[in-house]
């Protein structure tokens, strides 16, 4: 009766850790489709708005006053910062150090096909939580960072417009 108890036991919590590398995962891939999504977007906006402003851009610039001028330069860089913290969330780290003590497709393109089934057998998830969690956690740090950035860009531009236009 101990046996079959810790047996079930046991299969209980190789479930339950399997369901949060499972999770850990599905975060990772969350956090990459919002990044690339975000991303997707604020390209595409400022690639309509740079045509479109770029000609005029001189003429505005020297003809409002340095706030306006300010607020608007500010503006543009917290969209440059935020691309940028959204491009380090989705990027992929194809480095060893990334990867931690995990084996993966970078482990496997250096080695030889017949030892994968062995690296993948002595792989334990409950080890792989933690890198893969600290993963997740960064990409959404960055997410974060882009959005509080974003936010930051809209209130500065619109307020340069609100001056431009009062002004």
């Amino acid at each position: 009766m101990t046996t079959t108890a810790s047996g079930t036991e046991r299969a209980a919590e190789e479930a339950a850790v399997d369901r949060e590398f499972a999770d850990v995962r599905e975060e990772i891939r969350n956090a990459n489709f919002l990044g690339a999504t975000i991303l997707g977007a604020s390209i595409t906006g400022t690639g309509i708005a740079v045509p479109l402003l770029a000609d005029r851009a001189h003429a505005v610039v020297t003809h409002q006053p340095f706030v306006v001028v300010a607020l608007a330069g500010a503006g543009v860089l917290a969209i440059v910062a935020a691309l940028w913290q959204l491009l380090n969330a989705v990027l992929p780290m194809v480095n060893d150090k990334a990867s931690g003590r995990r084996a993966n497709f970078i482990t496997y393109a250096r080695i030889d096909p017949a030892c994968i089934p062995a690296l993948i057998a002595a792989s334990n998830r409950v080890d792989e939580i933690p890198t893969l969690s600290r993963i997740a956690k960064g990409k959404y740090r960055a997410l974060g960072r882009a959005g509080r950035l974003l936010k930051a860009a809209i209130i500065l531009l619109a307020a340069a417009t609100i001056l431009a236009i009062t002004l």
